[in-house]
């Protein structure tokens, strides 16, 4: 991603994870607050070009795989 459109896929991460969490809310296990070292998350595939909104959308999804419902 060109430094450029860093912000877009940072607000493309962003405005996913709002999204994913409003609608599938969050882990039981994690509803009362966590502190994670680490999180494990399904890769993503890099395809398509340097579309930062894309990109945002696959990390996010990839991101709340790992803590969401």
């Amino acid at each position: 991603i060109p430094p450029g459109q860093r912000h877009l896929l940072r607000a493309s991460v962003e405005t996913e994870l709002v999204r994913l969490f409003a609608e599938g809310g969050l882990s039981p296990s994690l509803s009362e607050g966590v502190a994670l070292p680490h999180l494990s998350a399904n890769g993503i595939q890099l395809a398509g070009g340097n579309d930062p909104v894309q990109l945002g959308r696959h990390i996010a999804q990839s991101v709340y795989g790992g803590i969401g419902k």
